[in-house]
C-alpha cells in the first residue's frame, strides 16, 4: 500500500488540486503543514476530511515535516509528493514498478509542465560533481544552460521516453519503499528549511545497493520545477 506524504506552507494555492487529484487513488494521505499563515491547514481539514492532517505550530523544514508524516502513516511505500504536483491517472504503475524487483528502492514518475512538456533538466540529475556545483554557485548555467557540465548533471542526454535507472530524479514526486528510507535513516533533518535533502538520500539509498528507477510512463504535472529544452 502507497502512503502519499504531503509537505505544505503556504500552499493553499495549489493543496486543493493536488488532493483533489488523489481522490480516486485509494492511498492513504497524510499531509504535514509547517505552520502555514494563508489558512492552508484549515482548508485540508475542511475539504478533505479524510486525509490525515498534521499542523506543525512552527515551520519544521521539509526533512523533519517529511519525517514526521512517514512516522505517522502505514504504507509499505511512501510517496513524497510537492503540494504543487496533480496526479494525471493511477499510482498503480508506479508501485508495480517499486515492486518489480527488490533491487529497487525508489521509482520517480515523469513530471511535466501546464502545457505537458516534460520538465527536462529538472525531472532527472546525476548525483553532483565538485564541477557542477561550483557551475551553479557561480550561475555559470543560468548564463550558459548547455555547457557540457551542466549537460551532464541535468541528464539533458536522457532518453525521456523509456524507463531507467538513474542517480537522482526530483524529490517533487517520489516513491520510495519504507524499510530502504527507514534503514538509511530516513531524510536527514540537519538540512533546513530544505534544498538538497532529497539529493542526499538519493545518495544514501544508492550507497546501499538500491536502484532508483525513473519511469515515464506515469505523469504529473507540476507547477514548480523548468525545462531546459
Amino acid at each position: 500500500m502507497i502512503s502519499v506524504i504531503i509537505v505544505t506552507y503556504n500552499s493553499r494555492g495549489h493543496i486543493g488540486r493536488c488532493l483533489e487529484s488523489l481522490k480516486a487513488s485509494g492511498a492513504e494521505i497524510v499531509v504535514v503543514d509547517n505552520a502555514s499563515k494563508d489558512g492552508t491547514a484549515d482548508l485540508v481539514r475542511q475539504a478533505f476530511p479524510t486525509v490525515k492532517l498534521m499542523a506543525a505550530s512552527r515551520n519544521l523544514g521539509f526533512a523533519a515535516a517529511a519525517n514526521l508524516g512517514a512516522r505517522n502513516s502505514s504504507g509499505t511505500a511512501l510517496l513524497f509528493l510537492n503540494p504543487d504536483v496533480v496526479c494525471r491517472g493511477s499510482l498503480e504503475p508506479l508501485e508495480q514498478a517499486l515492486e518489480s524487483s527488490q533491487d529497487i528502492v525508489a521509482v520517480a514518475s515523469r513530471l511535466v509542465d501546464s502545457e505537458g512538456r516534460t520538465q527536462i533538466g529538472f525531472n532527472v540529475r546525476r548525483l553532483p560533481t565538485p564541477a557542477a556545483l561550483i557551475f551553479e554557485i557561480l550561475l555559470l548555467n543560468r548564463l550558459f544552460p548547455h555547457n557540457p557540465v551542466n549537460r551532464n548533471y541535468r541528464c539533458l542526454d536522457l532518453d525521456y521516453e523509456h524507463p531507467g535507472e538513474v542517480e537522482q530524479p526530483a524529490g517533487a514526486c517520489l516513491l520510495v519503499r519504507r524499510n530502504s528510507f527507514e534503514s538509511c535513516g530516513s531524510f536527514d533533518e540537519r538540512f533546513f528549511p530544505l534544498w538538497f535533502e532529497d539529493v542526499d538520500l538519493c545518495l544514501r539509498l544508492r550507497r546501499q545497493g538500491g536502484k532508483i528507477l525513473f519511469w515515464p510512463l506515469v505523469t504529473f504535472r507540476h507547477a514548480g520545477g523548468h525545462s531546459l529544452e
